[in-house]
Formats: C-alpha cells, sequence, structure tokens
C-alpha cells in the first residue's frame, strides 16, 4: 500500500472535512468515538504504509494519531452518554494496535501500560455487554502479553523496578555499529520476503514474533526513535496535543513517501491526513514529524528496502512475491532476500501433489522428501487454543490490522497442499542473486539445493536442525533461536548461556564486547573479500556468481557483504555458528545422531563458504565468544572453564597481528 491509494486520499479528505467543519458535524450528532475512529483507521494506514515500506517516518506518523487518541480520549464516555458497544469494541481495537506500535518504536515501558489498559477494558466490555466475540477479545490480550513476554523479558531485567535501565537491544542497523562501520556500504539490497507460520507461535494476529524480529533487524536505526523514547513529558507534550477540548488545534501532517513504499510508489509529497502548518497545527508537529519523514526517504545511502511479510502464506502465494520481486531485478550485484520461518510438514500421502510440483520446478524432490509447512490445513485453522491459534478473525486480527488489502503482511488459509514448499521450488528464483535465510527443523535439507542454480549462485543462511536444550530456548515461548541471533545476538547468548535475568550494566559490557568481536571480524572478512575479488576483477556483476574461476567460493558473498543490512546478518550467523559449535563441543551432542542426519544438522551452516575470517573454529571467533561468556560468568558452557584471561590475550595478540 502507498499513501498514494485512494483509500489513504479518501480518508485524508475526510479528516481535513471533519476538521473544518467541526462544529457544525457535533451540532448534527457527531461522537468523539467517530472522531477516534476515523483518526484510528488513519493510524492504521500509516501503520500498513510501514510494514510495507519499513518507513520509520509512517511509524511515528502512526504514533502520533494514535497518541492524540488516546490522550485526547475520544473513545471515553461520560457518565451521561448511553453505553455503546461498538464504540467498545473501537476502544479496543485501537488499544490493541497502538500497543503493537509503541513495541516497533521501543516504548516498552508505555506499551505495558496500554496493555493494563487493554486487559481492563476488555474486562469491562465483557461485564457490561456479554458479547459473543469475549473470547476473541481475550486471546488478544494473550497474544499481545505473550509478545511482550517474549520481547521485553529477554535480555532485559524482568524486575519493574528495572525497566528504566539505559541498555536497549539494538534491532535496527546502528549507523555506527560495527557493521557499518568495518567497510564501505553500498545499497544492495532491494527487497525483502519475509514469511513465517508454525502451529505454536508467538503473534499478535498477522505479525509473528519471528516476522518482527526480522523486519526491524533490516530496518537502519532512526535517531527519532530513541529521541522520542527517551523524550521527557514536556517534550512529547510539544509534539502532541493535550487538550479534549482544542482538538482542531493539532494533529499530525502529511507525509512524503518519497521512494521507500512500494517499487511504484511516487517521489511527489503526498498531503497528510492532518492540517498543515497553514491551518493551526504546531510548527513542532508540522514541520516535525512530516519533515521526517521525508528526510527519511531523502536519504539514499540509508534507505529501507521495502518488503513482503508473509503470515501462513500458500506456497503460490510465496514464489509468486518472491519471483515477481527476482523478476524485476537487472542483471548485477543487487539481490533480494528471502526468509522463511516454518516447520516441517507431517508426512501424509497428500504431500505427493507438493512433491509432484517440486519436481516439476526443480527436477528432484521426489515423494519421500520432506517439505515446509507455510500454512495450516483448512480444518486446523478454525481449531486452535489459548494465544498459540493458528488462525484469528475478528477482533483478534485487530492488533496487527496487516491484512492482503494493502497491508505489509498476507495471510490466507490453504489446503494442506497448497500449503506445502519443497526447497526445489524455490530454484526459480536463483536466475537473480538470491539470499535465503531459512529458520526451520527442515533447514539442513536446503543443502541440496547448492550447485544447482538457474543462474547466479544462490547465498543460504540455514539453521541446525533442533536448538539447543534449555527452558529459554523454546520457540513456544521466546521464539526461534536462529531468527533471535540474526536479529540479536546479545540476547540470543543469554539464552545459549542459559542467563534469564542478566543485570543492566552486564548487558552493556556484553554488547561492548559483541560489538568489538563483530567490528574486528567485519574487517577481516572485507579484506578476504577483497582479495578473493581481485583474483577475478569484474566478474561480480556476471550472471554466474561474484567471483570468476579462479577465485575462492566464498567471493559470491561479496554483494551481500557490500550492503552493511545484509552484512550484519552475516557477522550475527558467523558469531551464532561459533557460539553453537563450542556449546555443542562442550556437552559432547556433536557425537550424537538427530531427526536422521549427522552430526553438522545440530549446527547452523551455510552455502556458498564464509570467508575464513568466518569460520566456527577460527581463533578469532573462538576467543570472542569466551570474551562474551565471561562477561556473564558462563564461560564454563562454551568450553572456557578458566580460560577467560586467555580468551582476552588470543583476542589482543589478532589485534597486534592484524
Amino acid at each position: 500500500m502507498a499513501l498514494t491509494s485512494p483509500q489513504f486520499r479518501s480518508f485524508s479528505r475526510l479528516w481535513a472535512f471533519q476538521l473544518t467543519h467541526r462544529p457544525a458535524l457535533l451540532e448534527t450528532g457527531l461522537q468523539r468515538s467517530d472522531l477516534g475512529g476515523i483518526a484510528s483507521k488513519i493510524g492504521q494506514l500509516y501503520y500498513n504504509f510501514y510494514l510495507r515500506s519499513g518507513d520509520t517516518g509512517a511509524l511515528l506518523e502512526s504514533y502520533t494519531f494514535y497518541d492524540a487518541i488516546h490522550t485526547r480520549a475520544y473513545f471515553g464516555q461520560s457518565a451521561a452518554d448511553a453505553p455503546d458497544p461498538l464504540s467498545a469494541a473501537r476502544q479496543l481495537r485501537f488499544y490493541a494496535r497502538f500497543v503493537v506500535v509503541c513495541l516497533l518504536l521501543e516504548r516498552k515501558e508505555e506499551a505495558m501500560q496500554l496493555l493494563q489498559e487493554l486487559q481492563a477494558s476488555v474486562s469491562a466490555y465483557v461485564l457490561q455487554f456479554s458479547p459473543p466475540d469475549a473470547a476473541d477479545w481475550q486471546l488478544v490480550v494473550n497474544e499481545v502479553a505473550a509478545l511482550m513476554a517474549a520481547d521485553v523479558a529477554m535480555p532485559l531485567p524482568r524486575a519493574p523496578g528495572l525497566l528504566e535501565a539505559p541498555f536497549k537491544p539494538a534491532l535496527r542497523c546502528r549507523p555506527w555499529g560495527p557493521s557499518a562501520s568495518c567497510a564501505p556500504h553500498r545499497s544492495r539490497l532491494r527487497e525483502a520476503v519475509l514469511v513465517s507460520y508454525r502451529q505454536r507461535q508467538v503473534k499478535v494476529a498477522e505479525l509473528p514474533l519471528e516476522l518482527y524480529r526480522m523486519a526491524q533487524a533490516l530496518e537502519w536505526h532512526d535517531p527519532r526513535l530513541g529521541a522520542e523514547a527517551g523524550a521527557s513529558d514536556s517534550e512529547r507534550s510539544s509534539a502532541a496535543p493535550t487538550s479534549r477540548d482544542g482538538p482542531d488545534s493539532a494533529g499530525p501532517s502529511g507525509l512524503s513517501p518519497g521512494s521507500r513504499g512500494t517499487s511504484a510508489s511516487s517521489s511527489a509529497a503526498v498531503p497528510g491526513p492532518g492540517p498543515t502548518a497553514s491551518t493551526g497545527a504546531p510548527a513542532a508537529v508540522a514541520g516535525g514529524v512530516a519533515g521526517a519523514g521525508a528526510s527519511s526517504s531523502s536519504s539514499s545511502a540509508h534507505r529501507n528496502p521495502p518488503r513482503v511479510l508473509l503470515h501462513r502464506p500458500s506456497a503460490q502465494q510465496l514464489l509468486c512475491s518472491l519471483l515477481s520481486v527476482t523478476s524485476a531485478l537487472p542483471p548485477g550485484d543487487d539481490f533480494v532476500l528471502c526468509y522463511i520461518a516454518a516447520d516441517t510438514a507431517p508426512r501424509q500421502p497428500t504431500a505427493a501433489a507438493g512433491s509432484a510440483a517440486a519436481a516439476a520446478a526443480g527436477g528432484a524432490a521426489g515423494s519421500g522428501e520432506r517439505q515446509l509447512l507455510l500454512s495450516p490445513a483448512p480444518h486446523a485453522a478454525a481449531q486452535g487454543h489459548g494465544h498459540h491459534r493458528a488462525g484469528s478473525e475478528g477482533p483478534a486480527a485487530a492488533a496487527g490490522g496487516a491484512g492482503g488489502k494493502g497491508g505489509g503482511s498476507v495471510a490466507a488459509p490453504a489446503a494442506l497442499t497448497d500449503g506445502l514448499l519443497a526447497p526445489e521450488e524455490l530454484l526459480s528464483a536463483t536466475r537473480r542473486r538470491l539470499l535465503l535465510v531459512v529458520d526451520s527443523n527442515m533447514a539442513p535439507d536446503f543443502l541440496r539445493l547448492r550447485g544447482r542454480e538457474r543462474g547466479c549462485p544462490l547465498l543460504a543462511l540455514l539453521s541446525p536442525s533442533a536448538p539447543p536444550p534449555g527452558p529459554l530456548s523454546d520457540p513456544c515461548r521466546y521464539g526461534c533461536l536462529t531468527t533471535m541471533a540474526l536479529a540479536c545476538p546479545a540476547q540470543a547468548l543469554c539464552v545459549m548461556a542459559g542467563e534469564a535475568d542478566p543485570p543492566p550494566a552486564t548487558l552493556q559490557r556484553l554488547q561492548d564486547v559483541l560489538d568489538d568481536v563483530m567490528l574486528n571480524l567485519g574487517r577481516h572478512m572485507a579484506e578476504q573479500l577483497a582479495e578473493a575479488q581481485a583474483e577475478a576483477p569484474g566478474s561480480s556483476g556476471a550472471a554466474g556468481g561474484g567471483g570468476g574461476a579462479g577465485a575462492p567460493e566464498y567471493a559470491a558473498w561479496g554483494p551481500a557483504f557490500a550492503d552493511a543490512l545484509s552484512r550484519r546478518l552475516l557477522l550475527h550467523f558467523a558469531l551464532y555458528r561459533a557460539c553453537m559449535t563450542a556449546l555443542h563441543q562442550t556437552n559432547g551432542r556433536a557425537d550424537g545422531n538427530h531427526d536422521g542426519g549427522s552430526a553438522q544438522a545440530l549446527l547452523p551452516s551455510c552455502f556458498p563458504p564464509l570467508p575464513p575470517a568466518a569460520d566456527a573454529d577460527s581463533a578469532e571467533l573462538r576467543a570472542g565468544v569466551l570474551r562474551a561468556a565471561e562477561v556473564l560468568g558462563r564461560q564454563a558452557v562454551f568450553g572456557g572453564g578458566g580460560a577467560g584471561a586467555l580468551a582476552n590475550d588470543v583476542a589482543t595478540q589478532l589485534r597486534l597481528d592484524a
């Protein structure tokens, strides 16, 4: 959805009309809840635009509308008002959406307060009206609470008095961070297709925790988000109105989507749904929030790539989205990222149809090959329990609000065979550069795609077939460990070390150590890739791959490493693989046999191989893992024992040698 869509233009005109004729409309029976409904819909349109484009300026606009609704209590009822179940349901939908926006803006304390208000409002709604959708609204509360528990609880301390600690895990890529500082950034990632479905997963409506994390991991850190989160009450009052009696004097202004919307969006400024400076809006609103969207769009160097979020898609939907994106890429170093988080489909006789389609696409999938389950069967979607229910309709969809009509997420129930995907079916997208990230218990099965590409070498980052044992690695409560490691390695390291509640000062030291490790690793990888590409100059833009006949295999990672957003994923993956390797060597699990696979299936894998500096057994990475474990006091978990000082000495020697 672009901000130039007819729906957005219609609501913009409606909002401007009610601002101009507010007194007359109030005299004819316009209710404050009606104003809240219009503002909430505009905020939702901005939110959907953010999901599709990654434009944090649109997310800030969405927050401005929602905050105005909350501050002015548009959905509040006075003593003289008659009870209205429709207005109460609108208020519940508003709360559910506002919580998710606050979480994406890193306003976790405000989100916790809104969750409490949502719980109280749902209880009052059920007691006062006894509605038939009471169970659905309780499901919304459970889903939001589960998402907040997974997002807030780790690695931040869970004690309420400690939540004001200055440390915040960095999900978004920082322009001053190690991944952006270790080598020059060249924008190569053109678009991302993010897919997630599990029968038991933390989610709010159509926004699973995995997509919530990966979407932010593919964004640049916006300094306005941190400034907003840490703003004082006086600063926030200048950006949002606080008076219920003067709503005409304030409101969000326009947002210029620039080139950051869909691939066909216009670069012209689009009038926003609120008043401009000429109609009496405060300068802080008219020039701050609106100008922020334009400024973020104008930075081509640090642009956020557009993306498509797919929850419970059919295999056809995924392939259509992926092929439409890759076919638009010109030959060269630009690439598309495809992220898939799904489990293995149960073996059924109907799987033969999916295998036949895979055989037609890739030519090698047999009836005995495993397949990914991307969407549930219709009867499974109609059933469910608790906050892990497979399908959410009605009130439950209000929290995410990102359906297929104009949003950034697509959800469509499909027949069981339509929801099955064989690895070979992705080969049709390899006519252009593709970076594939798979977080699944059958991720090792994708190794058989190597060498069977249709034009460009496939770059793949694959999760292990099973997470390490431990209560903190339960994907049904805290999300998938591989996705967590790619988005926030400090959080994943705490999980692997079994540290559930580290102090904020410890977390800050851990983040500093990881930044130092990532910076040194990135520099060494950049040097090795430069040497590899020098062996075959001019070959990186060829259709065949990232290096010529004389270049090593890892030269194919050159385009992905050139972009700081995907480079950050590569650095985090290398650290994650080194941690898992040390963990399995310590526990002796590498000698076992899981899911019929080899010991390597228990470890993250990739192809082509990463540069030698990123090897799991490299001295630099082993020393970095021990340094990070020493901060948590868990060296023994990763085979360090009392070798913390030795790890520091090895790391120091490596830096001196470099």
